[in-house]
C-alpha cells in the first residue's frame, strides 16, 4: 500500500470513530478475478425514482439499510442525496475492498437514477475503479426500428462509452456489456424479431472495429440460465449470467442465509453447464421486506404488513466466504468463465437485497 493511499485509510478510520464516515471496508476480495459490482443508484437525488426508492427505507426497521451519507430527518422518512465527495470516497472504498469495476443501471441522462454515473465521471478518483454498463435491449434500437439512423446513433453512444480508460474490458480489450433481457423491448424496438436486435449488435461490431475498439463482450441476463443460453445462440451474444442468482428461490419464514448460499453457489454451476461462456453472479443478501412493505410504484405489487418470508442476512465472514467461494469458481472453470470475471448483487441496491457492499448508515460508529 502507498504511502498516500495508506495516509487517507487512517485520516477515515479517525474520522469513523468519531461517527464522521464509516470505517474502510474489511471484505476483502481475492485477486487474479475481475470482480464488480452491480450500482442501482436511487440515493443521489430526491426526485422520482430515487425518491420511491428511498420512502421504502424511510421507516424505522429499514433505516440503517441506507447509504452512509443519508439523513434521518423524521421517525418514517429519510433522504439521501449524495455528493461528489461522497462517490470520490466510494471510488476509495471499492477499490479498497478489490473490486475492479461497477455495473451500472444505465438510465436517461436527466433521470435522478443517472446523478451518480455522472459523479463518477467527474471524479478525481474514477482511476481506482472501472465501469460498465447494465442497459435493456431497447439501448441498441429504436421505435419503429425501420429508422435505421436512430437506432445507429443509439450504438454511438455505446461507441463513445467504450473509448473511455475507465470503461472495464475482458480477454484483453473487449468492453463488457451486461443486456437485461426483455421481450417487450425487442417487441416495441426492433420490430418483434431478435434478428433486428442482432443486427444493431453487428453495427455496434462494425464500428468498434473501425475505431480500433475491441469486440464488445455481450452478457445476457435473462432469468434461468437455459434461458438465456438460447438467447445468446439466438442473436450472437458471448455470454451468460443474470441480475439476481436465482430468481426462484423463495423464501418461507426466516430462511437461513446457507440456503441462499447453497442455491446461488448451484445456479453459478447451472450457468457453466449451458455450454456457452458465462460470467457467475454472487450475492450479498436477499431481504426484501422493505419493498414488500412499502412497494414502488413499478413493482405493481399490494403492500404487505409486516412481511415474515425472507432469506436472513449474511454475517461478515459468511458474507466473505461467499464471494471466496465466487472468485474461486471463476478460478477452476476456465473453459466456462473464460472473461475470468464475476458480478456481484450488489453494490447499492440498498431498499431491494438488504445487504449492499456500499457503507450503509448501520455500519457508521456512534459518535462518543
Amino acid at each position: 500500500m502507498s504511502l498516500a493511499r495508506r495516509s487517507l485509510l487512517q485520516t477515515v478510520t479517525a474520522k469513523a470513530a468519531l461517527g464522521a464516515l464509516p470505517a474502510p471496508p474489511r471484505l476483502r476480495l481475492p485477486s487474479g478475478v475481475i470482480s464488480g459490482a452491480i450500482r442501482w443508484d436511487a440515493w443521489y437525488a430526491n426526485t422520482d425514482v430515487a425518491r420511491e426508492a428511498q420512502n421504502a427505507l424511510g421507516y424505522k426497521p429499514w433505516q440503517s439499510r441506507a447509504p452512509w451519507f443519508a439523513k434521518i430527518d423524521g421517525p418514517d422518512h429519510l433522504t439521501a442525496i449524495g455528493t461528489q465527495a461522497d462517490i470520490d470516497l466510494e471510488c476509495r472504498f471499492a477499490a479498497d475492498m478489490g473490486l475492479k469495476y461497477w455495473a451500472f443501471d444505465m438510465f436517461a441522462p436527466k433521470s435522478s437514477m443517472s446523478v451518480a454515473w455522472h459523479l463518477y465521471q467527474s471524479s478525481p478518483n474514477r482511476h481506482l475503479i472501472n465501469w460498465c454498463a447494465i442497459v435493456t435491449p431497447a439501448a441498441f434500437g429504436n421505435d419503429p426500428f425501420r429508422n435505421t439512423d436512430v437506432w445507429q446513433a443509439n450504438d454511438e453512444i455505446f461507441v463513445n462509452w467504450f473509448g473511455q480508460k475507465a470503461y472495464q474490458t475482458v480477454l484483453g480489450n473487449r468492453p463488457l456489456v451486461y443486456v437485461f433481457w426483455s421481450p417487450s423491448d425487442i417487441g416495441k424496438y426492433f420490430g418483434g424479431e431478435t434478428g433486428n436486435f442482432a443486427r444493431s449488435l453487428d453495427y455496434l461490431r462494425a464500428r468498434c472495429r473501425a475505431m480500433k475498439l475491441g469486440n464488445p463482450y455481450i452478457v445476457i441476463m435473462a432469468g434461468a440460465a437455459a434461458s438465456s443460453a438460447e438467447i445468446l445462440r439466438d442473436v450472437g451474444a458471448d455470454a451468460i449470467s443474470n441480475y439476481i442468482p436465482d430468481g426462484g428461490a423463495k423464501p418461507v419464514g426466516a430462511t437461513p442465509w446457507d440456503v441462499l448460499d447453497r442455491r446461488t453457489q448451484a445456479f453459478w454451476q447451472s450457468l457453466a453447464d449451458q455450454g456457452v461462456a458465462c460470467i457467475p453472479i454472487a450475492t450479498t443478501g436477499w431481504d426484501t421486506r422493505a419493498r414488500r412493505e412499502h412497494p414502488e410504484s413499478w413493482t405493481h405489487e399490494t403492500p404487505v404488513a409486516d412481511p415474515k418470508d425472507y432469506f436472513v442476512l449474511p454475517t461478515p465472514s459468511q458474507l466473505q466466504a461467499h464471494l471466496t467461494a465466487a472468485v474461486g469458481f471463476v478460478r477452476n472453470h476456465p473453459t466456462q468463465c473464460p472473461a475470468d470475471a464475476l458480478l456481484i448483487y450488489s453494490w447499492d441496491e440498498c431498499d431491494e437485497g438488504g445487504n449492499p457492499l456500499m457503507p450503509t448508515l448501520g455500519q457508521v460508529p456512534e459518535p462518543g
